[in-house]
């Protein structure tokens, strides 16, 4: 194409576009928010290079917005946030909050916490979520935390098990 120069004008030209296949899945961080958010894990299957910049994201037919791109190979996989899912909701409650002293000879405290978390999908078809929670990590030998009696396993995602469990960070693969 050709395009006019003009310094005072500026022009924004589309160098192409590309359908692609995505993996769609939810997060959901009750602790913080009831609200679940869409996100796509997609795969450059294009025949190029994507460049760093600006790119217009669309979900089916509709604009989400613009997002700031890295370079992406051919074959590579990155993730794109499409925006809240308002017929998902995720809570967080606190049940129970005890308390006890230990040991005969030592002054130590046990403080148990139970918490419930209930995801309501209001779409008809299952749907795939990653939920997010937290518990503390102890940097004194003398205080130890454990997670204990969860219904649910934990994900088995190697970089999760990896990078984030040991931070304290606790995913459930739903």
């Amino acid at each position: 194409i050709t395009i006019p120069s003009n310094a005072q004008d500026t022009q924004t030209t589309s160098l192409g576009a590309f359908d692609t296949e995505a993996e769609l899945f939810r997060i959901a961080v009750p602790m913080i928010t009831d609200r679940t958010y869409i996100r796509s894990n997609i795969t450059n299957t294009s025949e190029y290079i994507l460049l760093p910049g600006s790119a217009s994201i669309f979900h089916g037919s509709d604009y989400v917005g613009k997002t700031t791109l890295r370079t992406i190979a051919l074959g590579e996989s990155f993730d794109i946030d499409l925006g809240i899912d308002p017929i998902v909701i995720a809570t967080r409650v606190l049940l129970e909050k005890e308390t006890n002293s230990t040991g005969l000879f030592s002054s130590g405290t046990q403080t148990l916490y139970k918490y419930r978390v209930t995801i309501s999908n209001g779409h008809k078809e299952t749907i795939d979520l990653r939920l997010w929670d937290r518990i503390p990590v102890s940097r004194n030998e003398d205080i130890e935390v454990t997670l204990k009696d969860i219904s649910t396993p934990l994900s088995t995602d190697a970089l999760y098990l990896a990078s984030e469990r040991p931070t304290g960070l606790l995913r459930w693969d739903l």
